[in-house]
């Protein structure tokens, strides 16, 4: 499960983008495994980043996967301790050997943030002429199926009080490796946690300008 945060109250990155929460393994019968592996916990995913030549994907990380308070390694941490841990081909057995120390942790943020590359919520909605608004609300059904329009397929949705959208979460199948294997989206198996019947707030960032999406 790819998911994305559409936060309007914290450190929330570009005013059209949404921003990355995690890769989360999930059993699709509503429970998963965290924390998997302590003897991988890694304590500083920067340094881990840097070690593995991965600097590139550091500063994407960087404008793209940030913690609503600014502390952006804490949350990394937490996401690889908790979530990447628990994907069996990232286990010591099936990673190369002689590879650097975090090897495995690296591949799961380059997957997560792959995948992230090709979901770009913002601009799918905007196709659909959902825009961040504070005046006008939208539907559960008209945000979903706008999605599933693009893609093919239908996310979950989460909000604050039941309302106030601000998770979207996308399904896959995966076919082999975490590294090299084939990411078949799926339809979502639940609905998210978003009311299926209250008018949903899709509320804007601070921040005004709008760019243009890179081609």
């Amino acid at each position: 499960m790819a998911v994305q945060l559409w936060d309007t109250t914290g450190n929330t990155g570009p005013d059209d983008e949404w921003t990355i929460h995690g890769l989360w393994p999930d059993y699709c019968n509503g429970s998963w495994g965290q924390f998997c592996d302590a003897a991988r916990q890694y304590p500083n995913i920067t340094e881990v980043l840097i070690q593995n030549n991965a600097t590139d994907l550091l500063g994407f990380m960087q404008e793209h996967w940030l913690d609503q308070g600014g502390d952006n390694e804490s949350f990394w941490e937490h996401e690889w301790n908790k979530h990447g841990t628990c994907l069996s081909t990232l286990e010591p057995s099936c990673m190369p050997s002689g590879k650097p120390t975090g090897y495995d942790a690296t591949r799961f943020f380059h997957t997560a943030t792959n995948l992230y590359k090709g979901l770009p919520t913002f601009w799918i909605l905007a196709s659909a002429g959902i825009f961040p608004s504070t005046t006008r609300n939208y539907t559960y059904s008209e945000i979903a199926n706008a999605v599933k329009s693009r893609i093919g397929v239908l996310p979950a949705l989460d909000c604050d009080n039941s309302t106030v959208i601000f998770e979207i979460d996308y399904y896959h199948h995966l076919k082999g490796s975490i590294v090299d294997g084939e990411w078949e989206r799926i339809d979502a198996y639940v609905n998210g946690s978003c009311s299926q019947t209250l008018p949903l707030q899709y509320l804007p960032k601070p921040k005004t300008a709008v760019r243009q999406p890179i081609a």
